[in-house]
């Protein structure tokens, strides 16, 4: 990923974390989460599931692996919900996985904010080279997404569902968001990881996306599925550019991953 100095301001201020802020969450000897600490004092309502300390909340002893974990986490969560914590409740699971890849737990989707929980993704700049240079789709979502309705976002970007891995989910998000064929979907190339945490109201976005290029035919014209893309535009990179570069069009996660793209290809500035 580009330097951070390199960024737009906007985007780069968008990623401030401080740390001393929030209390680490801890699975094991794992640090799984970041907690706000009016959030990780409402935990202690559930000490057979943590144990909140001064400096540090931790999953309880008894809970020694990810089924356990995570059976723990649906009650608390299913409470929170009721008190009106998680209205953009996905039904969703994500898992969340240590270093080696094993799983650490599972979680609704909704509450990963609140617990500072990575959120793996899977996000693909459709790209169009053209005689008079590179052209990108870019998405607007639609004004009835839970989260950053009515901003621009990449081609494609989903969540990766516990279970899946990042291409199944490209492949799968590339039909439902852009109604792309999952032959063309798999000619995409990965091009390593845009990760990031950072501060918002419900505690800390944490995010390790996975990032794809495709070069689309010049014939190929996205076509939303599921209702969650409101449309789509094709421009060229410096339009791409332009827009990167007014305050809060894109969303995060969407800036960062194009950056990335036109760095990459030597148009970033």
């Amino acid at each position: 990923m580009a330097g951070r100095a390199m960024l737009p301001p906007w985007l780069a201020d968008s990623l401030v974390f401080d740390a001393a802020q929030f209390r680490p969450l801890f699975a094991g000897e794992q640090r799984a989460g970041w907690l706000r600490p009016a959030f990780a004092a409402r935990l202690a309502s559930w000490p057979q599931v943590f144990a909140v300390h001064a400096d540090r909340v931790l999953f309880a002893p008894d809970l020694r692996d990810a089924p356990s974990r995570s059976s723990a986490l649906v009650t608390v969560l299913a409470e929170l919900r009721a008190e009106g914590l998680f209205p953009g409740w996905r039904n969703e699971l994500y898992a969340l996985t240590d270093a080696a890849g094993a799983e650490v737990l599972r979680f609704e989707r909704a509450a990963a904010k609140h617990f500072g929980f990575v959120g793996p993704a899977s996000h693909l700049n459709g790209i169009v080279l053209r005689p008079d240079g590179l052209h990108m789709w870019i998405a607007t979502r639609s004004a009835s997404k839970a989260v950053d309705a009515g901003k621009l976002d990449n081609m494609v970007a989903g969540g990766i569902p516990a279970g899946m891995d990042a291409g199944t989910t490209l492949v799968k998000e590339c039909f439902e968001e852009a109604g792309m064929a999952a032959a063309l979907a798999a000619s995409a190339t990965r091009h390593g990881l845009v990760a990031f945490e950072r501060a918002v109201t419900q505690g800390v976005d944490t995010q390790r996306i996975a990032v794809f290029d495709i070069e689309l035919p010049a014939d190929f014209v996205p076509a939303n599925q599921d209702g969650e893309v409101a449309g789509f535009e094709l421009l060229p990179a410096a339009g791409v550019l332009r827009r990167l570069h007014q305050p809060h069009v894109f969303t995060v996660d969407a800036a960062l991953v194009v950056w990335d793209c036109l760095s990459r290809r030597g148009l970033a500035a």
